[in-house]
């Protein structure tokens, strides 16, 4: 790819749209997850680029992200790792898919077309969601639920509304410019002559691994306890955390700490409610409730 200078054009093209877009809307975020993700209209350009430019646009994809959200939008983290990684698939898949299983090009002009370009478009938001947020996860920095449902919506909507007008206004005139990637990188055909069997099983893996396998994995993983009242209530949480028991217990044991001067009152069952109104008074160390 590299060898040919309208791809490292195209490169240049992609990844400096993509930045430039990101980087606007990074200037005065609206946050989803503070400093991890906000509201994105330029995720219409990861698969606009991709199916004009092929792999100029998933390495312009991975690389706008960078510059555009991460270093100047600010958002520079452990997560950016699999943020570049994400991005470039988001690049990748579009004209991969399109270039393996379609006949029809890619112009949205047609019922046909545009329907193929959204099979597409949601495909590859679902493989997005197979890696950034199982990055953040296993490096303990965001879990992969929210983010998953966050990046999955966020991806979709944006190229499911921006990106097909995209492509009816500019595709027919880059393929006449001769831009298109298989314009550039001779040898390959841009939409596939005869859809092979494997091909189509391959399309099939990658939707059902990163869409329905995603809704699976958030749906099995829900956690039964309901977080919405602590949001809309603004309910103050606070943690405590245990220090190594051996010493503690010790310390208990040989009467080194005196736990009955850290007790203020004991309350029965029957009066919790004056427990907490207590408890919730700075300057009490602890109180307890008894039950028998």
């Amino acid at each position: 790819m590299w060898s040919h200078t309208q791809m490292t054009t195209a490169f240049i093209v992609s990844a400096g749209l993509y930045a430039a877009l990101l980087f606007v809307f990074a200037a005065l975020p609206i946050w989803l997850i503070p400093g991890v993700t906000a509201i994105r209209p330029g995720n219409a350009i990861p698969p606009f680029t991709s199916l004009l430019f092929g792999p100029a646009a998933a390495w312009g994809s991975a690389v706008g992200n960078l510059i555009g959200f991460d270093i100047l939008g600010g958002a520079l983290t452990i997560g950016s790792i699999g943020g570049f990684i994400g991005n470039f698939f988001l690049g990748l898949v579009p004209y991969k898919m399109w270039h393996r299983l379609f006949k029809e090009e890619p112009h949205c002009r047609t019922a046909s077309s545009l329907l193929k370009y959204e099979f597409v478009v949601l495909t590859h938001s679902g493989v997005v969601v197979l890696i950034i947020p199982y990055w953040t996860e296993l490096v303990g920095f965001v879990p992969f639920t929210p983010l998953a449902f966050i990046i999955f919506f966020n991806e979709l909507v944006s190229a499911v509304i921006t990106a097909p007008i995209l492509m009816a206004l500019v595709y027919p005139r880059a393929k006449k410019a001769g831009w298109l990637w298989t314009d550039v990188m001779k040898g390959y055909q841009y939409t596939s002559s005869e859809v092979k069997s494997y091909h189509k099983l391959g399309g099939a893996l990658v939707f059902f691994s990163g869409v329905i396998g995603l809704w699976i994995t958030i749906l099995v993983g829900e956690t039964s306890l309901n977080l919405s009242p602590m949001v809309v209530n603004e309910v103050s949480v606070v943690g405590s955390r245990c220090g190594p028991f051996k010493p503690a217990i010790k310390a208990l044991a040989t009467g080194i700490v005196q736990v009955e001067k850290l007790v203020d009152r004991v309350f029965s069952l029957e009066e919790y409610e004056e427990a907490f109104a207590l408890a919730s008074e700075k300057d009490n160390l602890k109180v307890l409730l008894k039950t028998i």
